[in-house]
This record gives structure tokens, sequence and C-alpha cells, in this order.
């Protein structure tokens, strides 16, 4: 025979916590909250955006500070750290002679300046040509100025020449027999550097020293070589050799090339 047990009552929850689940439905279940995974990106434009105004202020800093300490230099440093002696350091040690290879070493440029000289103005108007083509007009009114900034280390023997190509577009005309243009050195400053924003030719700088002369015929020639210095600028006078002649071209830097240009080259000028 079964004795009667007691029913004992064992709580599974404690009331807190039941009255907690009553509040939450299907509270057997556990709940998470998943935070979406594109909030937490948001912060990693920030970041780098962050590190691209640090680095901006570092680089304006940096700067600030060397232009700082260049300043210095140029204000108190050694006169002679200041400024490079030449662009062609160490070439002046290279001998160079007639058993060098490819001797003589030879270019032809076109001049940094072109242009008119009126003889009829009252301060000899200077009148430049446009830098890549224009026309040439020498006759007993008008001379021409030519410039030049010497190129090239030890190609310092020069020569005026002038091409008169055979080709359409390119015409020109000669009026008288043996017809020469005279070419002049002169005396302007070394630093006088001839623009377009030139008007005058001062008083006609004076004619240092006759170089010599070209005759003009189609094709190519050229006048003797003179001395030219390496980085020198020179600067040139042309003129027709007689009263009833005239020439007319075009100055032009396009392929062929016509007009004035040139000749540098390291043969030694005695």
């Amino acid at each position: 025979m079964l004795k009667d047990v007691e029913a004992v009552y064992i709580p599974l929850l404690s009331e807190s916590q039941a009255e907690r689940d009553e509040e939450i439905p299907n509270s057997s279940l556990t709940t998470t909250h998943n935070v979406p995974i594109h909030r937490s990106l948001d912060f990693i434009p920030c970041v780098f955006t962050g590190l691209g105004i640090i680095a901006l202020v570092l680089t304006a800093v940096n700067l600030a500070i060397l232009h700082y300490r260049v300043g210095n230099l140029v204000t108190h440093g050694n006169p002679s750290l200041q400024r490079v002696p030449s662009v062609y350091i160490g070439l002046e040690s290279i001998g160079r002679n007639r058993s060098s290879p490819s001797w003589p070493l030879a270019s032809g440029n076109d001049p940094d300046f072109v242009g008119l000289i009126n003889h009829d103005a009252m301060h000899r108007q200077l009148r430049p040509l446009p830098r890549n083509r224009g026309q040439m007009v020498l006759n007993s009114e008008n001379d021409a100025a030519l410039q030049y900034r010497v190129r090239d280390f030890g190609m310092e023997s020069c020569a005026v020449d002038l091409r008169l190509p055979d080709q359409k577009g390119k015409e020109y005309a000669i009026r008288g027999k043996d017809v020469r243009v005279g070419i002049w050195s002169v005396n302007a400053a070394v630093h006088s550097v001839l623009t377009a924003s030139n008007q005058t030719w001062p008083s006609g700088p004076g004619r240092r020293e006759y170089i010599g002369s070209l005759p003009v015929i189609p094709g190519r020639s050229r006048s003797p070589f003179f001395r030219c210095p390496t980085r020198s600028l020179q600067t040139l006078e042309l003129s027709l050799e007689c009263d009833s002649c005239s020439i007319k071209f075009t100055q032009d830097r396009h392929h062929p090339t016509s007009g004035f240009g040139v000749i540098q080259t390291e043969v030694q000028i005695t």
C-alpha cells in the first residue's frame, strides 16, 4: 500500500523572473539585438579624414621650416654656396682636339630674338619679328638686329648663317648683284636682353667690331666664325653692303627653317 506522498512545490523560476517573462512574449527564446554592419563601418571615413588633415598640417609645418632655413642660408650663408658657378660643372676638364671623336662638334640654332631696325624713325625704331614666323626685309632703310644666348659648353665659335630654301610658302626675293650682308657686334650690355616689348634701338648701340659678311644666295651661306664664350649674350647688327640692293624672305622656325640662324662649333678661332 503506497504511502501518501506530500506534494512538494518547487518553483522553477523566481517570482521576479516569472513576472518578467510575463512582460516579454516568448521569454523562453533568447533575444539578441544585433547592430547593423553598415553602422559599424560609418566611423572608417572619419578616421581617414582625420589622418588626411593631420598629414596636411604636418606638410605645411615642414614647408614652413624649410622656407625659413633656406631664407637664412640665402641671407646669411656663404655666398660661394648660394649659387652653382656653372651648369657645365666638370666639362672644362675634358680636353678635345682634332683627334677627338666627331671633331668638330657643331649645332645650328634659331636666334632668341630677330627684329628690324628702321632708319627713318627718329630713334631708330626696333620692330621685333614674330618669334615663329615673320617677314624680313633688308634694304637701304632697314637693318636687322639679332640676339643669341650661346649654348653648349666648349662650342665657342659662332657664325651667322642664312637659309633660303626653294620651297612653296617660303619664297624670297633678291634685288641686286653680288648682294652681301655685313655683320657687326654691338656694344650692348650683357644683360640687355631684347624682347618684344623693346620699341627703340637707343641711339643705336655703337658697332663694336666688324665680323664679316655672308653672301645672299639661294640655298645656304654663312659668315666667318667669331668667338662666342659659353653662356654669353651675342647681340649683332646686320645690314646690306650695297645701297641699291634689297632682300626679302620669311624668317621661319618651322622645318625646313628659313632666314637667319646661328651655328656653333668647337673649332678654335685664331
